[in-house]
């Protein structure tokens, strides 16, 4: 019988009205009781009911303004245990309805109390660990949150029956999911009302075992007529343990750059078994004392020792000194020690409870809470206690803690087939992930939802927050049959914690609905965020100041990684029209990595406060540059007393290339080197490098001032920025038709630098650095090459060049690991990446190969490239720093220009690039470059009518702008470059021409950035077969006198490879402190 689409409508009508009479009537009926069977069945603040004496009247520190109920205490197991629980009742207006959701930690051995006390509870303990503060996205304000501290023996929980004669708690993966479902029978015993709501059972790390097992004793409860029944719905498990945690990590860490290429192929030769991007096989179970066991354990170690915070690994590390990391590490995953657990516990040294541990062990604390007070010490995780002992033998310090936990894991093996096992009897799944976490990895959640082979419902899209009017990316999100697989873009192990905001909405659209998919697409069903809503990001601070700057506790709200949104500035490239000659070949035949040379060096200005103004001026007026010395620079602080110039270069064919020179700040700036730096595009303003990344001043977000940049990079050297090619920024012509060549750039570039040395005649034996970033990445090599050539031929003046720096270039081996790039951090499905790879037969992976991969955007390979890459740009990811939000168009106006871009007829070389402008905002260096007053002190041509920073962009703006619906009324419309870019394919030999003519050479990557990413820059230092005379090792940063990851370094016969962990493209601006550091040590050195 067919069934009309009215009929279809009438028929969901009914459904809907039928449940919503069946909730009404219950409500009603619950109403119309006897006032005793009422209120035995109601919450009522009387005590009529079994629970009534757990309720807490007052909690110590508690702020005021919070009214909902508190309950704690004991829920007493037949086995003679005591399982200790807290009990937030929901904050909305009808709690009685509400489902009630339990939340577990994991470890084993971690109390859930510290869970609900630091994640997701309504209260939060602050650093002094005797105050409260609200949670404004606690699980409570549509929930009834349950913690209970399990296995008995963790925080509170205890039992004379169930220790040893050695006073050890003894569990194991069965006994805890018996004993939890006989709390849970006994807490829907104490709280009767509750009994007939949803249930949903959620947890974190090792609860990937305790909710599945645990559920499952659920069902078999039920389903034996055990009372009271429990009515159980769903099962959630964030960054849970399973089959497939453990090999995948190695893929984690070799794409996120924590280790390099020897160590992830020698991982691989020992495991022949290793599955790379497929969940398919069964589980690799390692073995650690066989071959691959051991090599996986060294890989392990080098990550453990380095500091990296592998429960984020974008965030700072709190706890012991570098020394006692290495001392506890070797000791630990040294065969005889005795520990199950050989690679887990070196993790908590990046982790500090003090806080908690302070609070839920004050006298006042415990008798609130109605905790038994002869239990000695509480502690937020009984493994880490006997870890803490530890710790003191090798630190040679008493610490008195509690006694541990005998754990038995036995399960975490067998996790997915319980997953179906719990399907098979109704109950829904949500498998969640942050996806910078290394513990439990989001590869390893993905793989095992993807091994059971279950019905797609729904592809995998993005989900999205609100921030200020515009959406940005929360992560992506699959629906199976009756289970759901979502990433949280940039949250850690503890999801809650890291993204409280996005957990949230996690929590009421993915955990809480009964059915999974809403009526709007995931992209469209958004959280409206604003500037002023208190999120991880919003109290981080957005000035060039280092984030977290290692505060006490890593783990905290205010130090999670800085995902400020809206504040950088950045300039996209595009051509104007359609390109003739070498340039429609460029066009037509670019590799994927056209899109870094297109994108990647378009510059972000931070926009920040600071407020001051004055100068003051000294200088000789005996040399041809002193007229250039800037005098009253608009906005400039008072603090900031070295000289600044700029001016004019003129070149031999009409050119005029604008310069900016900020003298070294040392007390010998007469002989530091002469660094220069190039921004890219090709088209990208050096200027505005300058004034947002490196520069001794930085644009405020004002548009009218300046601040001082502690991290300026003229502290030791002398600055030097050329707006390069002629045509961008100031620099400028006669004939007012500009076009450029990679060659014409770099002999350009060449005979400006021998203008400046003219004006600056006492620099001109100094040593000379040429460095820049993105399409940097061929402007430095072919402006160094020049400089040797000139030099060979004996031009005057001779220039004492010593080494080129390129930091996040575009280089031959840019393109394809960007789909490597993506998959791994979590960004393209396991079908799109297979797509890629089944179209790019010759598509390498961890593997360079000899020459690089060209691809033709007209075939198969290239369409599915911009098919697979176009998706994250409408996912609104900021390709510049994945992890940082984005700032600019709505998505309409994002998926207008896109459409219009991938159109064939469009003739834009660059298919995937502009649409990138949306993430950035760099208003505020375009307000300020363009004042008069500005324009006058720094001596450029009146004639020039607009400054730009990116002389293609303009362009394309201009086209685009009534499509996207943004006034750029301030770009210019006078003047365009046009870019032929021949020598992209051709970096590394220039890499080695420069190193066989004693140019040494450092290649740095941030390690965020997917436009230049970080891979396609190791592939192509490993391409030139260099002599390695340093082995990969991590470099440090002290910060408050903890030595934290700068990221990790190799050094080959002249050649120094090196990341910044978490930096995206822009790496001064987005890790000042990191990049200061960086340019001492490997940069000046």
């Amino acid at each position: 019988m067919k069934l009309s689409l009215v009929g279809l409508c009438a028929a969901m009508l009914l459904v809907v009205a039928t449940i919503v009479t069946q909730h009404a009537s219950r409500i009603s009926a619950l109403r119309t009781s006897s006032s005793t069977e009422f209120a035995a069945m109601t919450p009522s603040a009387s005590s009529d009911f079994p629970g009534a004496g757990d309720q807490i009247d007052h909690l110590p520190g508690q702020p005021e303004g919070y009214a909902s109920r508190m309950f704690s205490g004991y829920l007493p197991l037949e086995n003679g245990g005591n399982a200790f629980y807290f009990f937030a009742e929901s904050q909305s207006t009808q709690p009685e309805l509400d489902p009630v959701v339990l939340w577990l930690n994991g470890g084993p051995g971690a109390s859930s109390l510290v869970g609900c006390f630091t994640e997701n509870g309504p209260l939060l303990v602050n650093d002094d660990g005797h105050t409260l503060r609200k949670n404004d996205y606690s699980w409570n304000n549509k929930a009834n949150l349950l913690c209970i501290e399990s296995p008995v023996g963790v925080g509170y929980s205890w039992s004379a029956a169930k220790r040893t004669a050695l006073g050890v708690y003894v569990s194991d993966d069965l006994a805890q999911a018996k004993d939890l479902y006989d709390a849970l029978q006994k807490f829907f015993g104490k709280f009767p009302w509750l009994r007939e709501n949803d249930f949903i059972i959620s947890g974190e790390s090792y609860g990937g075992v305790y909710v599945p097992t645990t559920a499952r004793a659920i069902v078999q409860g039920n389903g034996a007529n055990i009372l009271p029944k429990i009515n159980l719905k769903k099962f959630a498990v964030g960054n849970g343990v399973n089959e497939f945690s453990g090999i995948s990590v190695m893929l984690f860490a070799y794409y996120h750059g924590l280790i390099g290429t020897e160590d992830y192929q020698a991982v691989r030769t020992a495991c022949p078994e290793y599955k790379e991007s497929t969940a398919s096989g069964s589980f690799l179970s390692l073995n650690m004392t066989s071959s691959c066991g051991q090599a996986v354990v060294r890989v392990l170690t080098t990550i453990f020792q380095s500091h990296i915070n592998s429960y984020n690994v974008y965030a700072q590390c709190a706890g012991l000194p570098l020394d006692g990391v290495e001392k506890i590490t070797a000791h630990y995953l040294s065969p005889t020690n005795g520990f199950s657990h050989p690679v887990g516990n070196p993790l908590s040294l990046c982790l500090n409870n003090t806080d908690t541990s302070t609070y839920f062990n004050l006298p006042e604390v415990k008798a609130a809470l109605h905790a038994n007070t002869s239990l000695g010490t509480w502690s937020s995780a009984v493994l880490t206690d006997s870890f803490v002992k530890l710790i003191s033998l090798v630190e040679k310090e008493d610490l008195d803690t509690r006694a541990t936990l005998s754990y038995t894991s036995t399960l975490k093996s067998t996790v997915t087939p319980i997953w179906r096992e719990l399907l098979a009897a109704g109950v829904k799944g949500v498998i969640y992930h942050g996806d910078v976490d290394i513990v439990c990895d989001f590869m390893s959640g993905q793989w095992a939802v993807e091994s059971m082979e279950l019905r797609r419902k729904s592809p995998r899209a993005p989900w999205m927050v609100n921030a200020s009017g515009v959406p940005q990316s929360a992560g992506f999100v699959e629906q199976f049959e009756g289970l759901t697989f979502l990433t949280v873009k940039g949250a850690g192990h503890m999801v809650p914690m890291w993204k409280p905001a996005e957990a949230s909405e996690m929590l009421k659209r993915f955990i809480l609905q009964r059915y999974v998919l809403g009526s709007r697409p995931f992209s469209q069903a958004i959280l409206n965020l604003t500037n002023d809503t208190p999120m991880a990001w919003s109290k981080i601070n957005t000035s060039v100041q280092p984030s977290g700057r290692c505060a006490r506790k890593e783990r905290s709200r205010e130090e999670a990684i800085p995902l400020t949104g809206g504040t950088g500035q950045h300039q996209p490239l595009t051509t104007k029209h359609r390109l003739a000659g070498p340039a429609r070949r460029y066009a037509q035949y670019g590799a994927f990595f056209l899109v870094c040379m297109a994108l990647g060096n378009l510059m972000v200005f931070q926009r920040q406060s600071f407020d001051g103004i004055a100068v003051e001026s000294s200088v000789e007026e005996d040399h041809p540059g002193a007229a250039d010395q800037i005098i009253g620079m608009p906005g400039l602080p008072e603090d900031y007393t070295a000289r600044v110039f700029s001016g004019y270069l003129p070149l031999n064919n009409g050119g005029q290339a604008f310069y900016f020179f900020a003298e070294s700040q040392s007390a010998k700036a007469e002989e530091d080197p002469v660094l220069l730096w190039l921004n890219g595009g090709p088209g990208a303003s050096s200027l505005a490098g300058c004034f947002s990344e490196n520069g001794p001043l930085l644009v405020n977000d004002d548009g009218e001032t300046l601040r001082v940049n502690e991290y300026a990079w003229n502290k030791r050297a002398n600055l030097l920025c050329i707006e390069s090619p002629i045509g961008v920024g100031f620099s400028y012509n006669t004939s007012g038709v500009y076009s450029a060549t990679d060659l014409s750039q770099a002999d350009d570039l060449y005979e400006a630098l021998q203008q400046f040395f003219v004006k600056f005649p006492w620099l001109l034996k100094n040593e000379l650095v040429v460095s820049g970033e993105s399409y940097g990445g061929v402007y430095v090599p072919t402006t160094a090459r020049a400089i040797v050539e000139g030099n060979k031929k004996g031009d005057q003046p001779k220039l004492n060049l010593k080494k080129f720096v390129v930091g996040n270039g575009v280089n031959e081996f840019t393109g394809l690991s960007s789909v490597l790039f993506a998959y791994y951090h979590g960004f393209i499905s396991t079908d799109d990446y297979n797509a890629v790879r089944n179209a790019c037969p010759d598509m390498k992976e961890s593997s360079p190969s000899a020459n690089g991969m060209s691809v033709d955007l007209s075939e198969d390979c290239g369409r599915t490239l911009v098919t697979t890459l176009s998706s994250l740009m409408l996912a609104h990811i900021n390709m510049y720093d994945v992890y940082r939000r984005c700032a600019g168009a709505p998505m309409d106006g994002v998926r207008a220009l896109i459409s219009e871009i991938l159109q064939p007829q469009s003739g834009y070389p660059h298919p995937l690039g502009n649409p990138m402008v949306m993430c950035l905002n760099y208003s505020s260096s375009e307000v300020y470059f363009n004042r008069q007053d500005v324009r006058t002190a720094m001596h450029t041509n009146a004639d020039i009518e607009h400054w730009t920073n990116d002389a293609l962009t303009s362009v394309v703006v201009e086209r685009m702008a009534p499509m996207i619906g943004i006034d750029y009324r301030s770009i210019a419309r006078t003047k365009y470059l046009e870019y032929s870019g021949l020598l992209k394919q051709e970096v590394t030999p220039l890499w080695r021409y420069l190193l066989d003519h004693g140019v040494q050479g450092v290649i740095y990557h941030g390690d965020a950035d997917m436009m230049c990413d970080l891979i396609g820059g190791l592939w192509a230092v490993e391409s030139l077969q260099l002599p390695r005379e340093v082995a990969r090792k991590p470099w440090f940063v002290n910060m408050d006198g903890v030595d934290q990851s700068g990221g990790f370094v190799e050094q080959f016969a002249n050649l120094t490879y090196l990341t910044v962990k978490g930096a995206g493209h822009m790496v001064p601006m987005w890790k000042p402190v990191e990049a200061e550091v960086m340019l001492e040590r490997f940069i000046l050195n």
